[in-house]
């Protein structure tokens, strides 16, 4: 809308009027000016007179004035001017507009304190298209509800923004209870969802739609619940005959499993299933339950002494393989300092190899090191032995060639000698001199390229034997990580057994104090039931009596049974944490161990190789590599093994819930 101020004017007898106008805050206003007596002479202008006055009609707003029409006097013809496209009726649709305004913002103001959801703000667009779709009048009124509109689309935005966190922070709750459909332990079902309906409860409003959507989903997962609740109590001889039979199986089951184990690891995983299908069996009842615990309990202790025996004589075997090569590494480190390299320090040398090996492993923390120590005294013998074959070399190479060096010299002064005197039976002595000389000559000839042949094969087997040093040191380096972070993963599940144990020793407590408080206070209900009952109707009080008294026993023994329950939980947690974590780390040894072993059968093939010359360089390059790829091999099934024990900790975690 095009602003047109009030224009001057300069009628001393011009009137105007001012009207208060709170609909669009500001007034309207009336000029009248321009009037002239029967005489012609200007005198003041009468509204509705026949004086010839002219009519300024238009707004002021903030002392700015915005005219809607504009009636000249007849002095000046009498022409009339609008201000506005709207003509005469400028200032009712400027009234008709502004209330309009008014109504699209106060739409817009009810959805920002009321809506639930994003679909809103489709609306929320279409207002502010209608709204600035109209004239602005610039008026104030015009600038509020301008102001209004953005104010109500940044709070609908906020409040979208929060009430969607909320939603998503409670479907998560609900989507945690609906889950719990599928838990078979009611009592871990109802605990939880116990636990999850106070944090519904707690968390704020998501709209109330949608709370409501909420709430019903979650009492469906209650409701379903309970009905399974009703229906174990219903049928609970038959749950207990059914668990009574069930852990009567692993019984036997367990038994064939420890009879007569052959592999120790294996039979320990096996065991550990064992003992996840018996808490998932259910109870058979408290008597029954201690009585077919002890057997499989029995059967579980003589597994894990046995195994314990295992690992003892294992170490014992470590303890004297380490004493026996410590003695080698003792006689290696004299003969390598004594630097005698005849035939019997060389064969005692070789002869420690065979000794080397016959020990056996030495344990991961020790079987490294004690060969390093062992290798550098053979580096030392073997190195001196070469350097001194090969000084041996260069002495008869260089011998030899000397020889040859004169006996050129030689031929060719025969030759010489040849020319210079003609006697045939001095040329027949010379020829027949020329000749032995020629036969000296080949065989030192032949001599001498043996001798560069021997230097050159040499220096091509020592650097097979470097190649192969560095091969085999990357495979121990790669190895000795894999070994470091399969420990460190095997210490993180130690922690989060331990933590797993605390975790149950506690959630345990808590369900036996609570089932005891539980049991007190309806015990003293039905005695105050009881009592009434008795004053109330006599012939109902035996009958009422005779049902407390069997509630009361009823609730006792369930939670001498839940806190038994618990207190086995945390016996049995502790005693199958233990042999996983064992079971991951000893999955680590044995992967670096083999990693190892087969590091070291490399660096055995490279110095076997030695003393076949050529053929040296090419079983060492295959060696090492077939090493590093049961280096893979055994790595991949290490990690392989410790993501099972993870995995048998998290369903351990799970199970003893269960229990509690």
């Amino acid at each position: 809308m095009t602003q047109q101020g009030k224009p001057e004017f300069n009628d001393a007898f011009a009137t105007t009027k001012y009207t208060r106008h709170n609909k669009f805050d500001g007034r309207v206003v009336e000029i009248l000016y321009g009037a002239k007596d029967a005489e012609g002479n200007p005198c003041t202008p009468v509204k509705d007179a026949q004086d010839g006055h002219g009519r300024w009609y238009g707004i002021e707003t903030e002392g700015v004035y915005q005219m809607f029409s504009w009636q000249k006097p007849a002095s000046e013809g009498g022409a009339i001017e609008y201000g506005t496209t709207y003509g005469d009726n400028a200032l009712e649709t400027m009234e008709t507009q502004l209330d309009q305004k008014r109504e699209l913002v106060r739409e817009a103001e009810i959805l920002a304190d009321t809506s639930e959801s994003a679909d809103s703000k489709t609306r929320l667009e279409e207002i502010r298209s209608q709204l600035t779709a109209m004239p602005d009048w610039h008026t104030p009124k015009d600038r509020e509800y301008l102001e209004r509109l953005e104010k109500a689309e940044k709070k609908y935005e906020e409040r979208i923004s929060v009430l969607k966190v909320v939603q998503e922070d409670k479907e998560k709750i609900v989507q945690q209870a609906e889950a719990l459909r599928n838990e078979p332990s009611f009592k871990t079902a109802k605990s939880e969802l116990r636990r999850l309906k106070g944090q519904l409860a707690d968390a704020d409003s998501a709209g109330e739609k949608t709370d409501e959507a909420l709430w019903q989903r979650f009492h469906a997962v209650e409701d379903e619940s309970k009905a399974k609740e009703d229906e174990y109590f219903a049928n609970l001889d038959q749950h207990r005959a059914e668990a009574k039979s069930a852990k009567e199986q692993i019984i036997e089951e367990t038994k064939t499993l420890t009879a007569n184990v052959a592999n120790w690891k294996e039979a320990g995983e096996k065991l550990n299933k064992e003992f996840d299908k018996w808490k998932a069996a259910g109870s058979a009842g408290h008597d029954m339950d201690e009585e077919l615990w002890g057997q499989f309990n029995a059967l579980r202790q003589k597994f894990y002494e046995g195994r314990q025996k295992f690992f003892d004589e294992r170490n014992a075997k470590w303890a004297a393989s380490i004493e026996a090569k410590e003695n080698l590494i003792k006689e290696a480190n004299a003969i390598a300092a004594e630097g005698n390299f005849d035939k019997a320090h060389t064969d005692r040398m070789k002869q420690l190899d065979q000794e080397w090996r016959k020990a056996g492993f030495s344990g991961k923390e020790k079987n490294d090191i004690l060969w390093e120590e062992y290798n550098k005294a053979k580096d030392i013998f073997w190195g001196g032995k070469r350097e001194q074959a090969r000084k041996r070399t260069e002495e008869q190479l260089e011998a030899s060639t000397e020889k040859l060096d004169a006996a050129k010299k030689q031929l060719a002064d025969l030759e010489y000698r040849k020319t210079l005197d003609t006697t045939p039976a001095l040329q027949e002595g010379i020829e027949r001199n020329i000749y032995m000389k020629q036969n000296i000559i080949q065989d030192l000839e032949k001599e001498v390229s043996e001798l560069q042949n021997r230097l050159d094969k040499s220096a091509e087997k020592e650097a097979a034997a470097a190649k192969a040093k560095e091969l085999t040191k990357s495979a121990k380096t790669a190895a000795g990580n894999a070994a470091e972070t399969l420990s460190k993963t095997a210490d993180a599940v130690a922690d989060k057994a331990k933590d797993a144990i605390k975790d149950a020793g506690e959630a345990a407590g808590d369900a036996a104090e609570s089932l005891s408080k539980t049991a007190d206070t309806v015990v003293d209900k039905a005695k105050d039931v009881l009592q009434d009952a008795s004053e109330a109707v006599g012939p109902m009080v035996d009958g009422a009596r005779e049902a407390a008294g069997d509630a009361a026993e009823s609730l006792s023994k369930t939670a001498d049974v839940v806190t038994d329950k618990a207190k086995d939980v945390l016996q049995d947690a502790s005693e199958a944490v233990g042999p996983m974590v064992d079971g991951a780390k000893e999955a680590a040894g044995d992967a670096a161990d083999a990693v190892k072993d087969l590091a070291r059968e490399a660096v055995d093939a490279a110095q076997d190789g030695a003393e076949s010359l050529s053929k040296a360089a090419a079983p060492v390059v295959d060696a090492v590599q077939d090493a590093a790829g049961d280096a893979a091999d055994a790595m991949k099934k290490a990690a392989e093994n410790l993501k099972d024990a993870v995995e048998d900790l998290t369903d351990g975690d799970d199970n003893k819930k269960d229990s509690e």
